[in-house]
């Protein structure tokens, strides 16, 4: 008992010799209080700020916003982990790939390789425009010259056309797949 007594003697005694200025303490109130406010409202400006070009241009139509949408906010938080943080290099680099792969799928890039590879070998399609109309209609079709100057058939593009497109179908599926198979897998751990 007396020595829990001694104990309490020496504790007060040390508060009394290193008690904290009253300035000090009116400091650290006042910041606990108003500080963090304001910090918060000066980050809740800048990430407005942030933000205003993506949502500026935001659609309600349209899958490949709200992939825009999610692929942004994994690249700002990917370049958080990368200012501040140490140990993150595997998490973040599952986070460049996750938006690779969102803009690999957003901009449809399978496809185009499929139309530059087929644009490549039967040469610069051209749009033509028929004049028969059916039901009030014109026929359109695409001409390519390397088929119209017979190096190619139409039986070789229609061949090539449909094994392209369903690769590159095949490809963006297989990217989408991924890049969500990372996000569940992943998310929960790219926290700060």
């Amino acid at each position: 008992m007396q020595s829990k007594l001694l104990k309490d003697d020496v504790a007060e005694k040390f508060d009394e010799e290193y008690e904290e200025p009253f300035m000090s303490r009116i400091d650290k109130w006042w910041w606990k209080l108003m500080g963090l406010r304001i910090k918060d409202f000066t980050d809740s400006c800048k990430s407005i700020i942030k933000w205003w070009p993506t949502i500026w241009k935001d659609r309600d139509y349209d899958h490949s916003f709200i992939l825009e949408i999610l692929k942004k906010k994994i690249y700002f938080t990917a370049k958080l982990h990368i200012q501040n943080q140490r140990g993150w290099e595997r998490e973040v680099e599952l986070m460049t790939l996750c938006v690779k792969l969102l803009d690999y799928v957003r901009n449809d890039h399978y496809t185009d390789l499929a139309s530059d590879w087929l644009n490549e070998k039967y040469g610069e399609s051209k749009l033509d425009f028929g004049s028969e109309v059916e039901n009030g209609y014109h026929s359109m079709w695409f001409l390519y010259p390397n088929i119209e100057n017979g190096t190619y058939t139409q039986e070789e593009y229609d061949k090539d056309f449909r094994e392209k497109f369903a690769e590159a179908e095949l490809k963006h599926n297989k990217a989408k797949k991924l890049a969500f198979r990372i996000l569940d897998e992943h998310v929960e751990r790219w926290w700060d």
